[in-house]
């Protein structure tokens, strides 16, 4: 550096010049000094914008951006190390070393918070076991994930992201002991009940985010199933309600009546006309309402709160209502558009800047009927193939309200639902043979509406259904009105439109006469033979099943366990083979791959599987000895070599933690300096954040008894005691060998 500073010296007239000023050095640290706090600031800045990322809408974030965040597992590490420095700092240091920790809790839980709305099976993995999260210390607790069971009723709610092309489904569950709300989020499955239905949930809770291992089997238990209301006129009421610092009102009461409730375009003239008189809404519009609340941020329920007190202040009887909308001028803090409950009693949509538009109108209160998206699958020049080949679209079905912002009546399987087509009018067909199919603008009569087969290789089945120009569906294009319509249905979540005629679009989605729908997995093919303006005609014919082999489902259990370093922890591994039932059994080679220093073995290193079995090899993982305090995360895959479509992976984690807390035991009874008879009771009390394996009862240090398992009682005879003092001793472990001890004096 020296010489550099020579050479410029001697060469640069500029950098000589300055550096003889007489006054170079402290104009020098002047401009270091500028320089460091513009650094600092912007250090400072970015870690308040890290620090609330989460509540903040999805951004595109930079490659860079996304190598500088901090791995979920590196931060558990790092918080167990802080732990480690806070249990061995002095006195005179402990102060510091708990803001450190408490600061990495902080950090760790942002991150899990949005890990457990976004990639849940990530959060499991990293989440700590229940035993090592209680035993950390009381400083980090209220930022620690904890295993939590709640029951409650449950609230179903669409976001929609309509520019986007997206929606977002949200379950909440209110606890009915605490009153506290949850948002669940499964690490597989979904879950699909209506707004209103009852529900136990079991899974891990950090703040008022709950996260399970699936959406069924003990994680989640259906008490009670909410009814959906789908016929009669739906009594409801609009709220207009606007912002401390938006006081605007963009539209008047008679506007927004005129498109709820009177206008020919009217969300009510919309479902009169879709349900063939069978539905009908009226009710009224309140408002406007000014919320104590400013619209920098986005809080529909505590706003929706605030206007049912204004509104029942006002002399409104909310109560006679079975739907209520809040509506209020564009809130950008609110990325979505509207929202829907599905069912609920009352159900509830919310509606930012469209109120003017009965399009959302009919969408949110089809949600409010129970009604799920509208949407599609594209399979590039197939019309039906394997889902990891299609492309899914939420909205896709631009012939369905419930699907991209236009006011068409629902499509076939939709109407099912609500019973607006009959059990009479639905024809399940398992033969060959030839079937009319009636349109379903039309009340019904004796005619089949929707046509509904099997299709075994997924367990959805296909739905035809036949559409005209009547109504509101009299601007419907001749590539739907032309033939029938095809979808893809589960019978409870959204429906699926299929493009019969691949490769243009879904304009012309329909059959057309001498088409053909064929499904060579299933051997399924739907002819249509020709149509006129009341109805379709289809042949059917069953030729058998193909194999369609699939993606096997992997899973590992538990997700997570914890052993001091050199331990040796056992997991699960689960395959299920979900290939058709035409498809011959398959064997599921299994790989491992351990941290690094680790070592892993399989009880069996390969599953042979029938179509729809399942089966479970144990792999057992050992740690390094004098292996650092961590999570190390490792992946288990599945590899099928004569069959490249059954790979399949899923991802667990070894915490390693030095435990040398001792467990807590005392004797209950019999009491210090108590007087015994013959015959003594010994009631003891033992416990540790992972656990107490065992306890060891002595009495005058001889051993009596072993107790593995709680309650801790032993009856003694005492008989053969010599009269005088005795003591009485019970000694706990826990599963890492620390041990305490507790013990009491009698007399005989």
């Amino acid at each position: 550096m020296q010489k550099l500073h020579k050479q410029l010296m001697a060469k640069n007239r500029t950098y000589a010049g300055w550096h003889r000023h007489p006054r170079h050095g402290f104009y020098h640290f002047v401009l270091v000094a500028i320089f460091g706090l513009f650094a600092a600031t912007s250090l400072l800045l970015q870690a308040g914008d890290t620090a609330h990322s989460y509540e903040q809408a999805p951004v595109k974030t930079s490659q860079k951006n996304i190598k500088a965040q901090k791995d979920l597992h590196q931060l558990t590490t790092e918080l167990l190390g802080a732990v480690k420095n806070y249990r061995e700092a002095s006195e005179a240091g402990k102060s510091l070393a708990a803001q450190a920790l408490v600061e990495k809790a902080k950090q760790r839980r942002e991150k899990m918070l949005a890990a457990a709305r976004n990639s849940p099976a990530e959060f499991l993995a990293a989440a700590l076991p229940a035993g090592l999260a209680a035993k950390l210390p009381s400083e980090i607790q209220p930022f620690m994930e904890r295993d939590e069971q709640i029951s409650g009723e449950l609230e179903n709610i669409y976001e929609e992201y309509f520019a986007e092309g997206r929606a977002r489904q949200r379950i909440y569950v209110t606890d009915k002991n605490s009153g506290k709300k949850y948002e669940l989020n499964f690490a597989s499955g979904r879950l699909d009940l209506n707004s209103g239905s009852v529900v136990k949930a079991k899974g891990k809770v950090l703040s008022d985010q709950m996260v399970l291992e699936q959406a069924g089997g003990t994680a989640v238990q259906t008490i009670s199933v909410a009814a959906a209301s789908v016929s009669g006129d739906q009594k409801t009421i609009v709220i207009l309600m606007n912002f401390a610092d938006n006081s605007s009102q963009p539209w008047t009461q008679a506007q927004v009546y005129d498109v709820v409730f009177g206008g020919a375009n009217s969300a009510n003239r919309y479902y009169q006309d879709n349900s063939n008189g069978s539905v009908s809404f009226s009710g009224d519009v309140v408002g406007w309402y000014t919320l104590p609340y400013t619209s920098t941020t986005c809080d529909n329920y505590t706003w929706a709160s605030a206007a049912d007190a204004a509104a029942t202040q006002a002399g409104v009887v909310l109560s006679n209502y079975a739907h209520k909308v809040y509506a209020f001028p564009r809130v950008y803090a609110c990325s979505w558009a509207g929202l829907g409950s599905v069912g609920g009693s009352p159900s509830r949509a919310w509606i930012s800047g469209y109120a003017n538009d009965p399009r959302i109108f009919q969408h949110e209160l089809g949600h409010n009927l129970t009604s799920r998206h509208a949407s599609s699958l594209a399979c590039g020049n197939k019309q039906i193939d394997a889902s990891a080949n299609c492309a899914f679209s939420e909205y896709g079905d631009n012939y369905d309200t419930m699907g991209y912002w236009n006011s068409f009546q629902w499509n076939a399987p939709q109407k099912t639902v609500t019973g607006w087509i009959g059990s009479a009018n639905i024809k399940t067909v398992t033969s060959n043979g030839t079937y009319s199919l009636g349109y379903s603008e039309s009340a019904g009569g004796s005619l089949t509406q929707a046509i509904k087969i099997s299709k075994p290789d997924t367990g959805e089945y296909y739905y035809f259904g036949y559409r005209q120009p009547k109504g509101f569906d009299a601007g419907l294009p001749l590539g739907i009105t032309g033939g029938a319509q095809v979808f893809l249905w589960d019978g409870s979540l959204q429906t699926k439109l299929l493009d019969a005629t691949p490769g243009n679009g879904f304009s012309d989605a329909s059959l057309i006469d001498g088409m053909s729908f064929t499904d060579p997995a299933n051997g399924i093919t739907v002819t249509q033979l020709g149509h006129d303006a009341g109805q379709v005609t289809l042949s059917v014919t069953f030729a058998g099943a193909q194999c369609a082999p699939k993606t096997p489902v992997i899973s590992i259990s538990p997700s997570n366990q914890t052993s001091s370093a050199g331990g040796s922890l056992k997991y699960a591994v689960t395959v299920n083979n979900t290939d058709s039932s035409a498809c011959a059994p398959s064997t599921f080679s299994l790989t491992g791959s351990a941290p690094a220093g680790f070592a892993g073995s399989f009880s069996a290193g390969s599953l042979t599987l029938s179509p729809g079995s399942q089966g479970t090899s144990y792999y057992t993982v050992v740690s390094a000895s004098g292996q650092t305090d961590g999570s190390y995360p490792f992946t288990i895959s599945t590899i099928d070599g004569s069959e490249p479509v059954h790979a399949a992976s899923a991802s667990a984690a070894y915490v390693v933690y030095t435990d040398l807390s001792a467990p807590s035991v005392s004797i209950n009874s019999p009491a210090d300096r108590a007087t015994i008879g013959n015959s003594v009771t010994i009631s003891v009390s033992a416990s540790d954040g992972s656990g107490a394996v065992k306890v060891e009862i002595y009495i005058d240090g001889s051993l009596k008894t072993t107790l593995y398992s709680s309650p801790y009682t032993y009856r003694f005879n005492s008989k053969k005691l010599a009269r005088g003092q005795h003591v009485i001793k019970a000694v706990a472990y826990d599963a890492s060998g620390n041990s305490s001890s507790a013990s009491v004096t009698v007399y005989k």
